[in-house]
């Protein structure tokens, strides 16, 4: 069961998905998922050094 609030929220997410003055587009957050990935080094022990691996949630 889900909380009312929640329901309202997701509802409102879908119709969002058919609105046309909204569109997604995945090409900037690839972007700096890329950059993270590629450039940005951990910096404490036991990681020191190696990349950053986003989660799929990050």
């Amino acid at each position: 069961m889900v909380g009312e609030e929640l329901k309202t929220e997701l509802d409102q997410l879908i119709e969002d998905l058919h609105n046309p003055l909204y569109y997604f587009d995945e090409k900037p957050g690839n972007l700096r998922i890329d950059f993270i990935e590629t450039f940005c080094k951990h910096t404490k022990s036991p990681f020191n050094g190696q990349p950053f691996i986003l989660e799929l949630w990050e």
